[in-house]
């Protein structure tokens, strides 16, 4: 996450089994929302806030809020490419990828 609103690297590549740690050393809070149709159909749903749906994390996004100096990890066990978005500067186009490889971290 950075001060200009995007996630630092935009797009991610790892391995299967990888946890992914977003860091928040802004002054402004985030969310990491994953897109509901936009990750993979086998896929467990992540959005900080540990919502179940994409629907529930917009409903109550607040509670998913990373402050600054927080952070929020999420474990990858599907192979595929999963979308992401910070609700609160969604309309600034704060989104990120995360494509997960079955071999290994490009």
């Amino acid at each position: 996450m950075t001060d200009d609103l995007r996630f630092e690297p935009e797009t991610l590549r790892v391995s299967t089994d990888t946890t992914v740690v977003w860091e928040n050393p802004t002054s402004a809070s985030h969310t990491v929302t994953a897109i509901m149709e936009r990750i993979p159909e086998n896929a467990t749903y992540f959005a900080s806030g540990d919502f179940d749906s994409e629907r529930e994390a917009r409903n109550h996004s607040n509670k998913g809020l990373i402050r600054p100096d927080e952070t929020y990890t999420h474990r990858f066990r599907e192979s595929g490419t999963y979308d992401y978005v910070c609700l609160p500067h969604e309309q600034s186009r704060m989104a990120g990828t995360i494509v997960v490889d079955a071999g290994e971290t490009k």
